[in-house]
Formats: structure tokens, sequence, C-alpha cells
């Protein structure tokens, strides 16, 4: 299913199960930290930059072999900047940027919107 919706936009019934607060980076980011046990056993890092924006890294290495990778502005609010999950079932890197910037989106070509009902079925 990734290799079918990456670089697309996907299209979904907002009442489907599942994808409450997809598009609000605030209730994805409250579900990601959920588990407060996550943060248990991080290691803080090096500074280094994500997009010139300076960082600290904070990681953890989980029983599984995954290693779990944050950045976190240093600067300003400490938000989480850039995620990483290497080693693990599902590697990942997500990147957070323009936090409290409103975004403006234009409908996208039909060639480029995947139906979520349609890959499900």
């Amino acid at each position: 299913m990734v290799k079918q919706v990456q670089g697309k936009w996907v299209a979904s019934d907002p009442a489907q199960s599942g994808t409450e607060g997809m598009c609000d980076k605030q209730a994805a980011l409250a579900m990601l930290d959920s588990d407060k046990s996550e943060r248990k056993g991080m290691k803080k890092g090096e500074t280094t930059e994500v997009d010139g924006k300076p960082a600290l890294i904070l990681e953890k290495k989980r029983e599984n072999g995954e290693k779990i990778t944050m950045y976190v502005a240093t600067e300003g609010e400490p938000y989480v900047l850039k995620a990483v999950s290497e080693g693990g079932e599902a590697p990942s890197e997500t990147v957070l940027s323009d936090y409290n910037k409103k975004v403006e989106a234009e409908k996208p070509a039909a060639d480029d919107v995947v139906d979520l009902e349609k890959i499900n079925a």
C-alpha cells in the first residue's frame, strides 16, 4: 500500500475509521506522544541542524534492534523537527516544519490522487 500512495495525495472519507486527525499535525503529534514510555531511555546526543535550524539529537535503541532518533529545535519552541526510525519493521523518516503557519492547499490533478477505498478493496 505504501508504494501505491507514495508521492500522491490520498482521498478518504473523513468519517472512515483510522483517518481522524490525518491532516492535523497537532493531533498526529499527540497520537505519537500518547505512549509516554516511548520517551523513556532516550539519550541526549550532539547538536546539529535540520533545514538550517539548530537541533538537539535524542536517540533510543529498542530491544528489537530499532533505533529511534528525534531532532528537537534548540531555539524558540522545542518542536520536533525530524523523526527517524531505523532497523525496525517500518523504517521511516519524517520532517516537520512550518509550525503555526497556515497552509494554502490547492486541489491536486486527478492523476495525483489515490482513493483509499479502491486500494483497500
